[in-house]
């Protein structure tokens, strides 16, 4: 098998000669693509990555580097300091992070570069005929609004130590007046161990919201961890408003006050069962706050809870499905979020799937998403999270994965990111550009009726034009800098 694919490397890299007629090439790509092993990008791009954003913020920027000649190659990336337009000389450490994505199997679609390994200067193998996909995460909260240039170094060596001359690629960076708040506007979820529930709160103080999962079931109701009774009899209900007080009391003595939680007893699921429960818990303390993620069966069934549900997160391809059943829910008065969960996961487009749910959740004006799952943790399924998705049917549906069953040696790292993770990432970052228009907008409707209307009419249309077409994934950058550049008029 190694035998070949080194035979198949060795005429890719034939074609990519003929092609590119050097050596080994280094393309920007676009960080949203999958990057398939099997593929071949047979044609010019751009010469180099321009990237905007406001301050504060985090974006991401890739480069393919090919090899093209028939031996294998060490290469390392540099990137030079940050030069703004005013002579300031800046680190450059301190605002690029270099990684690089390893190939991992994905249910259905094969081999993708989707683990982005922290790879700093280090050097790197790379086979003839082999894309390399490079990954920058720019972030650094110092830099004030101007414009900056950096140049991104890739060096190269053959097996017999000869050097190669060095390619360069320019980074063209806009950073804005704006500035992206620490606390985003989106609501979006993590999950949590209970059995060390004080210790996590300990490390999320940060959060807003935390969702409280109780994992029932209509069918095992609470798999009997509160007594060996009946469900709902006399007796079940005593030990569980005594268990849910002490929760509460147990809480506000964390800090953490009916504002800053809620319960999510049952998964996508408004059965008969929850509807008792919920209205148990309404009878003992009405202050605590309930979260449900299903229609159920419809109205018939959702009706019902119309005064007992707090948080709505009802799943985007069922709103589409069901958008009349959404409409009643939104006049409910109450938190609206949006989720998403198809399998396998890795086999979704991170653009379309992740960075633009945020997009979709923000035109229902909703103010919370997320979607399955973050993390499985180790424990799940020694050996396989979630690297390789051929030892099981649809795959692993983690956007982070775990040193400890990596296949890759020498990480330094226990939680290595995805291009899914920080395509999310991206996603919740646009739902702000979005969400600080739409303020300033509010707030203009008062003093400039004219401004606030054009303002609207923008954001509309960009809002509309992204959505309008999620194969684009060059759509967002300048959809991006139109809203910056509305926002900038609107609060001049």
């Amino acid at each position: 098998m190694r035998a070949e694919r080194q035979l198949l490397g060795k005429k890719k890299a034939r074609i990519y000669k003929d092609l590119y007629k050097k050596d080994f090439v280094c393309l920007p790509a676009n960080p949203m693509k999958i990057a398939y092993e099997k593929e071949m990008p047979l044609h010019e791009s751009a010469k180099e990555i321009n990237v905007g954003m406001w301050q504060n913020e985090y974006e991401s920027a890739a480069i393919n580097i090919i090899n093209c000649s028939d031996d294998a190659m060490k290469m390392s990336v540099s990137v030079s300091p940050l030069l703004k337009s005013d002579g300031q000389k800046i680190d450059s450490s301190k605002t690029f992070t270099v990684r690089r994505a390893h190939y991992v199997m994905a249910s259905e679609i094969g081999s993708i570069a989707d683990a982005l390994i922290l790879q700093g200067e280090k050097a790197f193998e790379i086979e003839p005929g082999q894309l390399i996909q490079i990954w920058l995460t720019i972030f650094n909260p110092q830099l004030t609004a101007g414009y900056y240039q950096a140049r991104i170094a890739v060096s190269a060596s053959r097996s017999n130590g000869e050097h190669l001359p060095i390619e360069t690629i320019p980074v063209n960076l806009r950073v804005y007046k704006n500035r992206l708040p620490d606390k985003i506007a989106l609501n979006t979820c993590g999950k949590l161990d209970y059995s060390r529930l004080d210790k996590i709160i300990g490390q999320r103080r940060y959060a807003r919201t935390f969702l409280l999962g109780m994992n029932f079931s209509a069918a095992k109701k609470d798999s009997g961890r509160f007594g060996d009774v009946q469900w709902m009899t006399d007796a079940w209900k005593k030990v569980f408003a005594s268990w849910l007080k002490n929760l509460v009391t147990h809480l506000k003595e964390l800090g953490i006050g009916y504002d800053r939680f809620a319960l999510y007893p049952f998964d996508e699921s408004i059965a008969d069962e929850y509807y008792d429960l919920a209205r148990l818990i309404r009878s003992i303390d009405p202050k605590i706050r309930l979260y449900a993620n299903s229609f159920g069966k419809g109205p018939d069934e959702f009706m019902r809870f119309r005064n007992l549900i707090d948080i709505w997160c009802l799943q985007d391809s069922h709103i589409v499905k069901h958008a009349e059943w959404f409409k009643i829910i939104k006049n409910f008065d109450t938190q609206m979020w949006t989720y998403e969960c198809f399998e396998p996961m890795k086999a979704q487009q991170p653009y379309s799937y992740y960075r633009l749910l945020p997009w979709r959740a923000f035109q229902r004006n909703q103010d919370g998403a997320g979607f399955w799952i973050y993390y499985y943790g180790l424990g799940f399924e020694p050996g396989a999270v979630p690297w390789n998705d051929t030892l099981r049917p649809h795959g692993f549906s983690g956007v982070v994965y775990g040193s400890k069953s990596s296949p890759v040696t020498g990480l330094t790292e226990n939680i290595i990111p995805s291009r899914r993770w920080e395509a999310w990432r991206e996603g919740v970052e646009d739902y702000q550009y979005l969400y600080e228009l739409q303020q300033a907008i509010n707030r203009a409707q008062a003093t400039d009726s004219e401004a606030a209307r054009n303002a609207r009419k923008i954001l509309n249309e960009q809002v509309m034009r992204v959505l309008g077409n999620p194969d684009d994934c060059d759509n967002v950058y300048e959809a991006r800098e139109i809203l910056t550049e509305t926002l900038l008029k609107l609060t001049k």
